[in-house]
């Protein structure tokens, strides 16, 4: 397998996919004209997009990114390997932005116009921790649509009603919602909680409890 990263992006992404343990796993810094990094395997590539937040909104303000995409949407091939699979990540926090509607309104047009899936990575850890996952998928094969395993293993559904409904909420999977009903002991007293009632329970953070509190109030979040 070859993963070939754009020399623009970061050294420290760099470094870190070419420290991954696997010596079938070549890492090339070159120039793409296409994309950031061209994951390929065999005769299959995987071409992702990798925008910085403040490149994301940046673009959308002048209007950048619908050339950007069109161009991403029409790669044929990477150095004659052909394209499979597309993907546009957002790298990075919205904190600091306030028109969220724009930035939403790209995403859905990447998805429904373009066809290419998006995926939000807000910290560095998630970067990597992504394309080292996505690098392992693409060495096994699993990212193929042929792709069939002898057997898979879903997610239980949680039988606490409580508990599936506490995990639609973005960032709180099982645990967490645990953690919530044995502090508030209903989903009703959750959502009648303030934000600093929220971030007394165990492992839920200052950040996440602003989010789940502005979620659950059906506050504007100001990202």
């Amino acid at each position: 397998m070859r993963v070939f990263i754009d020399y623009r992006e970061p050294p420290y992404m760099i470094e870190s996919l070419r420290a991954l343990s696997d010596p079938m796993v070549e890492v090339r810094v070159i120039e793409l004209n296409v994309g950031d990094i061209a994951i390929t395997e065999k005769n299959e590539c995987t071409l992702i997009e990798r925008k910085a937040v403040r490149d994301f909104f940046s673009s959308i303000w002048n209007n950048r990114i619908w050339d950007q995409l069109e161009r991403l949407a029409r790669a044929e091939d990477v150095f004659g390997i052909e394209v499979r699979r597309k993907l546009l990540l957002i790298h990075g926090e919205f904190d600091l932005y306030d028109n969220l509607s724009s930035a939403i309104g790209a995403m859905l047009e990447c998805i429904y116009v373009y066809g290419i899936p998006v995926i939000r990575l807000c910290s560095d850890d998630e970067l990597i921790s992504f394309l080292k996952v996505e690098i392992n998928r693409e060495t096994q094969g699993k990212n193929s649509p042929l792709f069939l395993p002898s057997y898979r293993k879903f997610r239980k559904r949680e039988e606490d009603p409580q508990v599936y409904l506490l995990t639609s909420i973005p960032s709180i999977g099982p645990k967490m919602a645990q953690n919530l009903l044995e502090r508030f002991r209903s989903v009703a007293a959750i959502v009648n909680s303030s934000q600093d009632e929220l971030e007394s329970v165990d492992g839920i953070g200052k950040k996440r409890a602003r989010l789940v509190f502005k979620l659950l109030h059906d506050v504007k979040i100001k990202y």
